[in-house]
C-alpha cells in the first residue's frame, strides 16, 4: 500500500510539473503582437511584448531611405509600369489568390495570422512567388534617383481632369501587399536585414505614388506607409529584432507630403473653367456668356456627378439630349444662364466695388464679363482661404481646416444662383481636414514608433521599462507631431500605455500596451 501511495504522489507530482511547464509554454509563445479593436470601435489596440534593443552600431547599419551615392540615374516610375504590362506582379498574385484564397490576404498583415504562426501556413511558399518580380522590379526601382509618372498633371483642362485614369494607382496596392507578405516571412524566420530592405522598398512605394500630384494617388501612397507601418511593429515585436529607433528617424519628415498635391487639386478649378479666368482681360458678349455658362454648369454637373462615384459622360449625355420631355437637369442646364445672369448680376457688381474697382469701369463693362470676374475671384478666393491651412502645423491647421470646411457647407447652401462661384468653389475644393489628417496620421505612428524603439533602448541599459518617458536618456524621445507634446504614457505593473488618441485631430485612435 506505501508503494502504490510513494507511486500516486510522484504521478501528481509529475502531472504538476508537466502543468507548471505547460503554463509556462503558453506564456512565453503568447502572440508577440495581439492586435485587437476598441470596444467603441474607435481604434486599435496592439499588445506587444518587446525584447530590449540597443542601438545598433554603428548607429545606421538599417536604413529605409537610399543614400545619394547608391541611386541610379533612372525613373522608378518606369520600372514599376513595365512590370505591370508584363504581368509580372499580377501573375504570381492571381496564382497566389488562386491556390490559397483568402489566406493569401491573412498573412499579409498582423490583424490577420501573427508572425509566431505564420510558418505554420504556407505563407513561404506563397511568399517564394514573388522572388522574382520584387529582385527584377521593385529593388531597382528603389535605387532610382527620381520618380516622374509622365502624367503632365499641371497641364489637364476642363473634363479631362476628372476622366484621366490611373490604373497604375490601384497596381501598386499589390505591390505593397506582396512586400508586406514578404517582409512578415522574413521577420518570422528571424531573416532581419531582409526584412529592413523589404520595408525600404514599401516605404519608397508609398512616397513614389504619392508623387502623382493628385489627392487620390495621395492617399494611396498613405495607405502603403500604413502597411509598411503595420510590419514594423511585427519587427518591434520580434525577439532580438534589431533597434530602429535610428532608421526611423532618418526617414523624410513628413514621409508623404500632401502639399504639392493639395496645392494642384485647390487650382482645378482654372483647369474646368478657363474661360471664367480670362475674363479679367477679355469682355464677355451676351453670346458669350450663355456659352460661357452653359460649359460651366455642364461641367459643375459632370464634376459632381464623377466625384460622387457616377458617370460624369452620362449626365452630358442627358444634358444635350433632344428629347419631347425636358428632365430636370435639361431645363436648369438650358436657363441656366438666364437665371445666374438676372439673380448674380447685382451681387456681382457690388463685390467689385468691395475690392476697390472703379464705379464707372463697373458700370461700362458687360454683364456677362462682371459676373465671370466675380466668379473668379470667388473660386480663388476660397481656394487660398483653404490652401493657407496646408502651411501651419498640424494642430493648427486641423482646427482652421474645420471651420473652413464648415464654412463651405454653409456657402454651398447658399445655392447657385446668388454666388455662383461660391457654390462651385464649395463643391469642388477638396476635402482638406481629411487628407491632412491622413498624413499627420501615418507620421504619428513612425513617432510613436520611435518611442517604442527608445523604451527598447532604455530597457537594454536598465533592465525595467521606463516609468515615464523623461526617464529615457539614451536617446531624444519623440513629440507627438499632432500636437506638439508629449506622448501620453504610463507605466502600471509590468504593462506600459502608449496612448494615440482621437484627441489629437485623428479619427482614429490607437494603443500600444507593451511589456517586456
Amino acid at each position: 500500500m506505501n508503494q502504490v501511495k510513494t507511486v500516486l504522489k510522484r504521478t501528481l507530482a509529475n502531472i504538476g510539473l508537466l502543468v507548471l511547464l505547460v503554463m509556462f509554454f503558453v506564456e512565453n509563445t503568447a502572440a508577440q503582437v495581439a492586435v485587437e479593436d476598441m470596444e467603441d470601435n474607435s481604434g486599435v489596440i496592439y499588445r506587444m511584448k518587446i525584447t530590449p534593443a540597443a542601438a545598433p552600431s554603428p548607429l545606421f547599419k538599417y536604413r529605409f531611405s537610399v543614400m545619394p551615392r547608391d541611386t541610379i540615374a533612372a525613373n522608378a516610375a518606369t520600372l514599376y509600369l513595365r512590370s505591370f504590362g508584363e504581368r509580372s506582379l499580377s501573375g504570381p498574385s492571381e496564382a497566389a489568390y488562386g491556390e490559397y484564397g483568402e489566406d493569401f490576404y491573412d498573412w499579409q498583415s498582423n490583424s490577420g495570422v501573427p508572425i509566431e504562426k505564420l510558418l505554420e501556413t504556407s505563407a513561404s511558399e506563397a511568399s517564394k512567388m514573388f522572388d522574382n518580380y520584387i529582385s527584377n522590379h521593385i529593388e531597382r526601382a528603389t535605387k532610382c534617383r527620381y520618380c516622374d509618372w509622365g502624367l503632365g498633371e499641371e497641364g489637364l483642362v476642363g473634363t479631362k481632369i476628372f476622366d484621366l485614369l490611373l490604373p497604375s494607382v490601384q497596381e501598386t496596392r499589390s505591390i505593397s501587399r506582396a512586400l508586406s507578405l514578404q517582409t512578415r516571412v522574413a521577420i518570422a524566420e528571424k531573416r532581419f536585414d531582409r526584412a529592413v530592405e523589404l520595408m525600404r522598398m514599401n516605404y519608397r512605394v508609398g512616397q513614389n505614388v504619392s508623387k502623382m500630384k493628385f489627392l487620390v494617388c495621395t492617399l494611396v501612397g498613405v495607405a502603403e506607409v500604413g502597411i509598411t507601418n503595420g510590419t514594423m511593429i511585427d519587427f518591434i515585436a520580434a525577439p532580438d529584432s534589431p533597434n530602429m529607433y535610428w532608421a526611423l528617424t532618418e526617414l523624410p519628415r513628413p514621409i508623404i507630403d500632401v502639399r504639392e498635391a493639395f496645392r494642384l487639386e485647390l487650382t482645378s478649378m482654372n483647369g474646368l473653367f478657363p474661360e471664367l479666368f480670362s475674363a479679367e482681360e477679355t469682355e464677355q458678349s451676351v453670346e458669350a456668356w450663355k456659352s460661357h455658362t452653359s460649359k460651366i454648369v455642364q461641367s459643375a454637373f459632370y464634376t459632381s456627378r464623377s466625384v460622387n462615384g457616377g458617370s460624369g459622360k452620362e449626365m452630358i449625355d442627358e444634358l444635350n439630349g433632344n428629347s419631347p420631355e425636358l428632365t430636370v437637369n435639361q431645363l436648369v442646364f438650358k436657363l441656366a444662364p438666364v437665371m445666374v445672369g438676372l439673380a448674380a448680376y447685382r451681387e456681382a457688381k457690388q463685390q467689385l466695388l468691395d475690392d476697390g474697382e472703379d464705379a464707372q469701369k463697373v458700370e461700362a463693362r458687360p454683364v456677362a464679363q462682371v459676373i465671370a470676374m466675380a466668379m473668379a475671384r470667388d473660386m480663388t478666393k476660397r481656394s487660398q482661404e483653404m490652401e493657407r491651412w496646408i502651411y501651419q502645423p498640424f494642430d493648427v491647421a486641423e482646427k482652421g481646416l474645420s471651420q473652413e470646411e464648415e464654412t463651405f457647407i454653409r456657402r454651398e447652401n447658399l445655392g447657385m444662383i446668388t454666388r455662383p462661384g461660391e457654390a462651385i468653389a464649395s463643391m469642388l475644393l477638396p476635402a482638406g481636414q481629411q487628407v491632412h489628417a491622413a498624413q499627420m496620421r501615418i507620421q504619428r505612428d513612425i513617432d510613436a514608433m520611435r518611442v517604442i524603439e527608445a523604451i527598447r533602448m532604455h530597457a537594454a541599459q536598465t533592465g525595467t521599462l521606463p516609468a515615464t518617458l523623461d526617464q529615457i536618456s539614451v536617446v531624444p524621445v519623440p513629440v507627438n507631431p499632432a500636437t506638439n507634446e508629449p506622448f501620453s504614457y504610463q507605466l502600471k505593473g509590468d504593462t506600459a500605455t502608449l496612448e494615440l488618441p482621437r484627441s489629437d485631430g485623428i479619427t482614429y485612435s490607437k494603443r500600444f500596451e507593451i511589456r517586456l
